[in-house]
């Protein structure tokens, strides 16, 4: 997954550190805390579905293939943050 541990305490943008048993952990991958729970949980239905007795010859590509768009809508959200003028961001909370 995308942590690096870390000894230094620094203000992260995006809330992108968090502490486990008194060590701190930063995003290296440039997601947000709450987008990258929901990237770990695509990398762990990833492990879990290649564990399940295959069906068809297209289960694993098609799984993967929804993987990977649902990273992509993942990555698509630090291209706004880091370069809105390119990428705007459509809504905004108020």
């Amino acid at each position: 997954m995308g942590f690096v541990k870390s000894k230094i305490t620094t203000k992260f943008e995006f809330g992108n550190d968090f502490r486990k048993g008194g060590i701190k952990f930063i995003r290296i991958d440039g997601l947000t805390q709450q987008e990258g729970k929901v990237m770990d949980a695509l990398v762990e239905a990833w492990n879990e579905y290649i564990k399940l007795e295959k069906q068809h010859p297209s289960d694993i590509n098609e799984f993967g293939d929804g993987i990977h768009k649902c990273q992509h809508a993942l990555t698509i959200r630090i291209l706004r943050r880091d370069y809105p003028e390119g990428y705007p961001i459509k809504y905004k909370e108020v």
